[in-house]
């Protein structure tokens, strides 16, 4: 009795904050890192519509404890970042460490555009920096979902050069193609 009841009082603890209603316990994502792998595909496949839905609107990317302002926005940022770079990551370690929460440790390998793609008229496809190169980048990403098993919160830790080597580039080419 004593034991139900104090299950009680931590329920009730929790059931409002603000405007949020409490959430029945089966009402959590039930698998954070295979929703978050899928995610993850889709990204590798290329396919915008499926990385979109991934993400939660409130989405936010920490880079070594930096928010990085990623702003998603849907379908056009990743067709966009699609047309610029390719990524493929190697897994070594997924597993999912509480509610809604998942620790994932990876090399990312992003390679970029050669430009052909792009429809650059000007040039044929290039191979001098920034284009066709490849970065490794290799991470560890502490990862929330929502209770819809989308991506709300990305904490990587990894390499600054080799983050700023990678967003360096991709910027050159973004602005290359304004």
């Amino acid at each position: 009795m004593l034991f139900s009841s104090l299950v009680s009082v931590l329920v009730l603890s929790k059931a409002v904050v603000g405007s949020q209603h409490l959430r029945n316990a089966e009402e959590v994502c039930d698998d954070p890192i295979g929703s978050i792998l899928s995610t993850l595909t889709c990204i590798e496949q290329q396919d915008a519509d499926c990385a979109s839905s991934g993400y939660a609107s409130n989405f936010v990317k920490l880079h070594n404890g930096i928010d990085t302002h990623t702003k998603l926005g849907g379908k056009f940022i990743w067709e966009t970042g699609f047309d610029v770079s390719k990524i493929k990551l190697d897994t070594n370690h997924q597993l999912n460490i509480g509610t809604n929460k998942a620790s994932i440790r990876y090399v990312e390998t992003v390679t970029t555009t050669d430009g052909a793609n792009l429809g650059f008229t000007k040039a044929p496809p290039s191979f001098e920096y920034p284009y066709s190169q490849v970065f490794i980048q290799h991470e560890h990403a502490l990862v929330e979902v929502d209770n819809d098993c989308r991506i709300v919160m990305w904490d990587q830790y990894g390499d600054n050069k080799e983050q700023t080597d990678v967003d360096d580039a991709v910027d050159i080419i973004v602005l290359d193609m304004i």
